[in-house]
């Protein structure tokens, strides 16, 4: 009896949470400022990726100072542990950005850190990330 009760409140509860997702819809005007920041980081690192893969060795991401202070859509986001990855993460583009050429560890670097967060807050777009790293002896 109780299974008839908890499955369709799991199912609604599950319909009123924020989307991690990373490929639903950006056209919401519902979407966090966080969240539409986080995919423009992504779109940005795919070509930063494509062109270290070509053989660019050149390359900048840019750094998303705005991650500090962008709105989440879950407001318990913004808390100490979410700014250290945040750091972490704009000093992994920053030792990208000085080092002599950019080779795909250090990119990878940068990745690694963008995979610590999300295991940490929204692991939903996890998948996706993944898709980011280059892979060794490129």
């Amino acid at each position: 009896m109780h299974r008839i009760v908890i499955i369709p409140f799991l199912f609604l509860f599950a319909l009123t949470q924020p989307s991690c997702n990373p490929d639903s819809a950006v056209t919401d005007q519902k979407d966090a400022e966080l969240a539409l920041l986080m995919r423009k980081m992504f779109d940005e690192t795919l070509e930063v990726k494509k062109s270290i893969v070509q053989g660019d060795t050149t390359v900048e991401i840019p750094r998303f100072e705005d991650i500090h202070t962008a709105i989440p859509t879950d407001p318990d986001v913004h808390e100490e542990g979410f700014y250290a990855f945040a750091d972490a993460y704009l000093w992994a583009v920053d030792a990208l950005d000085v080092a002599d050429t950019a080779h795909a560890e250090h990119f990878n670097a940068v990745v690694d850190q963008c995979m610590h967060c999300h295991t940490e807050y929204c692991p939903g777009p996890k998948v996706r990330i993944k898709k980011l790293y280059i892979p060794e002896g490129r």
